[in-house]
């Protein structure tokens, strides 16, 4: 339970259903045992939303073995997101998704970089898998 209402990318409607699902899953008196799931303030449901649409189009291209592309950004202060490199897209060659300290990484390779870098998937924006084989 404490993994669900951790992560940051399930909202608290999902975890309060994730919740119950489990509870159903094992005895009655220890279902009753369980604490009620704990209330956070995920005011940033929407962004979560993306975010496993994200982790999905990611799983699919590392298992098509194909490119994608996207935008990357951060939050300011104002809670505003800016997108980095003037809005310029990233050309990436994903190869494996990586959950570290409540985010997701995305672990590849940037187009025309030695190397491998990461980046934390709740910072993309607009990935599309490109046709392009790796």
């Amino acid at each position: 339970m404490d993994a669900i209402l951790s992560a940051r990318f399930v909202t608290e409607e999902q975890a309060t259903k994730l919740i119950n699902k489990l509870k159903k899953l094992t005895s009655y008196h220890f279902a009753k045992a369980l604490s009620s799931p704990i209330k956070y303030n995920k005011s940033m449901d929407h962004i979560f939303g993306l975010t496993k649409v994200y982790i999905d189009k990611i799983h699919h291209a590392i298992e098509e073995r194909k490119v994608i592309t996207f935008k990357y950004g951060k939050f300011t202060i104002d809670r505003q997101f800016e997108l980095n490199r003037k809005s310029q897209e990233y050309v990436y060659h994903p190869y494996a998704l990586v959950w570290e300290q409540g985010f997701y990484y995305l672990i590849g390779q940037k187009e025309n970089k030695e190397g491998l870098s990461s980046n934390r998937v709740d910072r993309l924006r607009e990935v599309e898998i490109t046709p392009t084989a790796l």
